[in-house]
């Protein structure tokens, strides 16, 4: 579980990384939960973007994201959502709070 501290910081990382990851028409796929494991794998922090294609809210795709990957909800707002998960990888740089 996140602090407020915690959120706070990471969603200001956030602020200036690109969105990675695109959800849309088909929704979440198991090729997007997939893409966005990986990601989290490699960087930790993901930005995701709703297409309105996809037909679902920052909120909700916010909470699948979370429940299926068991990352921390950052931060969603229109059609953007910000996840954190500790990668269990070795030699990469892990975020520090």
């Amino acid at each position: 579980m996140l602090t407020t501290k915690q959120r706070s910081n990471l969603n200001r990382m956030a602020q200036t990384l690109p969105t990675m990851v695109f959800i849309g028409k088909n929704g979440l796929t198991d090729a997007v939960y997939a893409q966005i494991s990986e990601t989290l794998e490699l960087k930790e922090l993901v930005k995701v973007g709703i297409q309105k294609a996809a037909d679902l809210d920052s909120a909700e795709v916010i909470k699948l994201l979370c429940q299926k990957l068991k990352a921390e909800p950052v931060h969603h707002i229109g059609s953007k959502a910000i996840i954190y998960r500790r990668s269990s990888r070795e030699g990469i740089e892990h975020i520090v709070f």
